[in-house]
């Protein structure tokens, strides 16, 4: 049996002996769940709610956590007019105490990537509103100057910002004290290049992973200084356990556990917004 078919299985959380079809479609049915619970959110500045942000019509990156449940869902991304990222947010259904007869939960994680408050509205009512920006972002220590400017140069740049990726390390320590490896995803989940801002000028996200579930994002950003355009970082959790970034051995990043069902925080988790059936 192929391995995609192995993580289907674990993550539709069926015996092996289920007809490999019938697991597909059941996955494929719950992600068409979760994603109608993402496209329910409703997301702008809190100061201009009529700028409403655009989600993207595919998800990032699929959501999986076969270490610690049978989790089926997606990672979403909600983008600015320039295509600048705003906010990052997981749907995922899980079986968890659902009560059985196919029931699951459905659960929403969600990170602010902007750099002012944010108001998301979920089926018309206030569901999240981050109060503060959701980055800090950092010169990256000995990094070169990006590429091109101002002829251009964005496959360059490119490869830039993944060779930068690379010289990033992260962890997780669990609530038993207990310390896990992440694994950097070799290419970018989400790309941007901007033509006119006085912000960043081009941009990348990265994820670290447990088996296949983000749980931190990385965004490395060419961002104009008084020297000139230079490589900048910024880390986003999307973990309920603390969370440690290295570049080249040195810690330059942490983030402890947190109250992250507070809604006006920048990270918000709620595992429990309904219990659903399928059709």
């Amino acid at each position: 049996m192929g391995a995609a078919v192995s993580v289907l299985l674990a993550l539709a959380g069926v015996g092996q002996s289920q007809p490999e079809a019938d697991t597909a479609k059941l996955v494929k049915a719950w992600l068409a769940v979760c994603k109608g619970h993402a496209e329910a959110y409703v997301m702008s500045p809190a100061e201009k709610p009529e700028e409403k942000f655009k989600m993207l019509p595919e998800p990032i990156f699929r959501h999986s956590q076969p270490v610690r449940g049978d989790d089926i869902g997606a990672v979403w991304l909600w983008v600015q007019a320039d295509g600048r990222p705003a906010a990052v947010g997981t749907v995922f259904a899980f079986s968890y105490n659902a009560g059985g007869g196919g029931n699951r939960w459905m659960a929403h994680e969600f990170h602010s990537l902007l750099d002012q408050p944010l108001l998301a509205l979920w089926r018309g009512k206030k569901q999240w509103a981050p109060a503060k920006p959701g980055l800090e972002w950092k010169p990256i220590p000995g990094s070169t100057a990006p590429a091109g400017y101002p002829l251009g140069a964005p496959a360059q740049r490119g490869r830039q910002m993944t060779e930068l990726s690379r010289q990033f390390q992260a962890h997780e320590i669990d609530k038993r004290n207990s310390r896990w490896e992440l694994r950097l995803v070799a290419k970018p989940v989400y790309r941007y290049e901007l033509k006119k801002t006085d912000a960043a000028l081009d941009g990348a996200m990265f994820v670290f992973c447990q088996g296949t579930d983000p749980e931190i994002f990385l965004l490395i950003e060419a961002r104009p200084t008084a020297e000139g355009p230079r490589w900048f970082y910024a880390c986003a959790t999307f973990s309920d356990y603390e969370v440690h970034v290295r570049h080249r051995e040195t810690e330059v990043w942490v983030d402890q556990i947190a109250p992250y069902e507070d809604r006006a925080a920048p990270h918000w988790l709620q595992g429990y917004i309904e219990k659903t059936k399928l059709p």
